[in-house]
């Protein structure tokens, strides 16, 4: 099995997700899966960070870019890092959420995947030289440590990605100078996400996930934007980026939720499909059997705000297929 910085931690993962539901009752009861309508908050997400680094265009479309995690394994930064963000965007542009997107230099700021994975292994004391960390870890850090964005903060550079970054906070910790700043984030609430349709009710509201899994897909998607399992590996990917529905007959029905992978934009190859042309060049849409093997892992969390998991905007169908 091909290693990309999993350490899995079955009872931490357990004692967390109880814990989360002994907190907030069951966060997920009020959002309900519509099987039959697709969602696209990648889309939302690309709208809002248009004209920003993170986006570029690719003829019509307006593309969200996959940045590399590169030799570290440091996937579980990547997969927090891009679960807060996007969802903060697609927020902004679903809700019109009055606290947006802190800005560096005119453009809205990514959160930092070397924050987030320093701080999951610094809040369960498993600061180490070895390459690591896992979904509860990186929740429970994001719920009790907050997070940065990557800006320059007036006694505090966050700006940066390396992988000697992560390595050294990796062993080491975050910089103490940076723990005020974090704390000022308000993404407190957390939920495990343990079956498909809770996966899409998410979506469906414009919440992505960190998807710590051990399904690794082939390198090619078909004509729909779907790849397919094909080994083994142990490793954090943004998941749920959006829900497609193909009504393949009128006895089958093909669904697939979108999975963001920090291997940089041109990871997978071939089509995107019919109702995600825009799909960014980092990812690909996995058949919810398959995506369902992902979530067996237990080890796949959503966040939110103290004020719980929102519902989406009245007119988040219009807004959702923009494109």
């Amino acid at each position: 099995m091909e290693d990309y910085g999993i350490i899995d931690d079955p009872e931490h993962s357990d004692a967390f997700a109880a814990d989360s539901v002994s907190l907030y009752g069951s966060p997920l009861d009020h959002l309900v899966a519509d099987m039959d309508t697709p969602a696209f908050p990648y889309r939302a997400a690309a709208k809002a960070l248009e004209g920003t680094p993170y986006v570029r265009e690719r003829g019509r479309y307006i593309e969200l870019l996959a940045s590399s995690q590169r030799s570290v394994g440091s996937c579980v930064g990547w997969g927090e890092a891009r679960k807060l963000f996007l969802s903060l965007a697609a927020g902004v542009y679903m809700r019109g959420d009055e606290v947006g997107l802190p800005a560096q230099d005119g453009a809205p700021c990514m959160v930092s995947p070397a924050w987030c994975y320093a701080a999951s292994k610094q809040v369960v004391n498993k600061l180490s030289r070895k390459d690591g960390s896992n979904g509860s870890w990186a929740a429970r850090a994001t719920a009790e440590m907050g997070f940065l964005f990557r800006k320059e903060y007036p006694d505090f550079d966050a700006r940066g990605y390396s992988e000697d970054i992560c390595r050294r906070w990796g062993r080491s910790g975050v910089p103490t100078d940076s723990m005020p700043y974090a704390l000022d984030q308000k993404f407190r609430g957390r939920v495990r996400v343990n079956n498909v349709e809770e996966a899409v009710a998410l979506c469906q509201s414009g919440y992505m996930l960190n998807l710590c899994n051990n399904e690794k897909p082939n390198d090619k998607r078909d004509a729909y934007g779907f790849c397919r399992p094909t080994g083994k590996w142990s490793h954090s990917e943004t998941g749920a980026i959006c829900y497609v529905v193909y009504k393949m007959s009128p006895t089958k029905t093909l669904r697939g939720l979108g999975i963001l992978n920090s291997h940089g934009n041109n990871r997978y190859k071939g089509p995107y499909g019919d109702q995600t042309p825009d799909l960014p060049g980092g990812a690909y849409i996995y058949e919810l059997n398959d995506f369902q093997q992902c979530l067996d892992h237990q080890d796949t969390w959503a966040s939110f705000d103290l004020d719980g998991l929102q519902p989406p905007a009245k007119d988040w169908e219009v807004k959702a297929n923009v494109a």
